[in-house]
């Protein structure tokens, strides 16, 4: 069976960013192997989650369009679900604080990815409302807010870490998947999308 292009598109946009985080998580970190099932994997769908929000907003044809969204959707929510499994300090201490409670930053970072996923639904089911009624335009703006949500998002969990000299000497120079991912929403919010051709 030949997967579509935009699937073929997404997995290697996957396979690259899964290389990328055990290059610079697991051999450089050097954070433990036993963690790349779930924690490492979890970046991995975030960002082609991300990648296809932003195939769907570009795509000129509805077929291709709805392809990325609906592969970007399920990547988004399997996202969620494991990242609900990594909650806690164990995981993202920076996120807390001695108390146990979330910090103003990582608030305001859920708040968002929330918010994301919420423009995420409503453009879903807009766009099966247009399948069923035969219409071949969406809610016009919307893949922009998600996009705009998931930045926001980006920022909050990540940015500190993106000015801190001591993480990217850690790193070795390569840039958190946080802050690539960050470009990427902002890439997509950028580029004007393609003229419908259906």
């Amino acid at each position: 069976m030949t997967l579509p292009r935009e699937q073929r598109l997404l997995l290697t946009v996957g396979l690259g960013t899964l290389a990328y985080a055990v290059l610079r998580y697991h051999i450089i970190k050097n954070v433990p192997w036993e963690h790349l099932p779930l924690y490492t994997t979890n970046k991995v769908f975030a960002v082609v989650g991300l990648a296809g929000l932003v195939g769907s907003r570009l795509a000129a044809r509805r077929e291709r369009r709805q392809r990325y969204g609906f592969a970007g959707l399920w990547c988004t929510t399997v996202h969620v679900l494991m990242s609900l499994i990594l909650m806690g300090q164990n995981y993202f201490q920076k996120f807390y604080l001695e108390t146990g409670k979330l910090t103003w930053q990582a608030e305001l970072s859920m708040t968002a990815g929330v918010l994301g996923v919420g423009f995420l639904l409503w453009l879903l089911i807009a766009t099966l409302k247009a399948e069923s009624q035969q219409q071949t335009s969406l809610v016009p703006g919307i893949a922009r807010w998600a996009l705009i949500a998931t930045a926001l998002h980006l920022v909050f969990m990540g940015g500190a870490g993106w000015l801190n000299g001591a993480d990217w000497t850690a790193a070795k120079g390569l840039p958190a998947i946080t802050l690539l991912a960050f470009g990427l929403s902002m890439l997509g919010i950028a580029l004007k999308p393609n003229p419908a051709t259906d």
